[in-house]
C-alpha cells in the first residue's frame, strides 16, 4: 500500500515477506494552510519506505518504533523492524 500524505511525503508500507503495522500517532494541521506540521508515526512491526520532502522549518516528521526513532527533513530512507527489539534504518542514496 502507498499513503500520501497532504505535506508531499509518501509511504510505502510491507514487503513481500512480512506484514507492516503502522500507527498514526500526531498529525497536527497549522491553521493557515492544509499542509501538515506535524506527522508522528510508530512502526510497531514490518517494513515501511518513507519519502519526506523539504519541510518547513516549523515543521516536524518522525517515525519510530521500540528501538529507534528517526525525525527527518527532506530525505528518503527505509524503516524495519522485524520485532519489538530489532530496528534499522537505511537511508535511500
Amino acid at each position: 500500500a502507498i499513503l500520501h500524505i497532504s505535506d508531499g511525503s509518501e509511504l510505502t508500507l510491507g514487503s513481500q515477506t512480512q506484514s507492516t503495522v503502522l500507527n498514526f500517532e500526531t498529525l497536527e494541521y497549522k491553521d493557515d494552510s492544509n499542509l501538515f506540521s506535524r506527522i508522528g508515526l510508530f512502526l510497531r512491526s514490518g517494513e515501511t519506505v518513507v519519502k519526506v520532502p523539504d519541510l518547513h522549518a516549523t515543521s516536524d516528521y518522525s517515525v519510530r518504533s521500540d528501538a529507534v526513532v528517526a525525525t527527518v527533513r527532506g530525505t528518503v530512507f527505509i524503516f524495519d523492524a522485524p520485532s519489538p527489539r530489532e530496528s534499522s534504518i537505511t537511508l535511500a542514496v
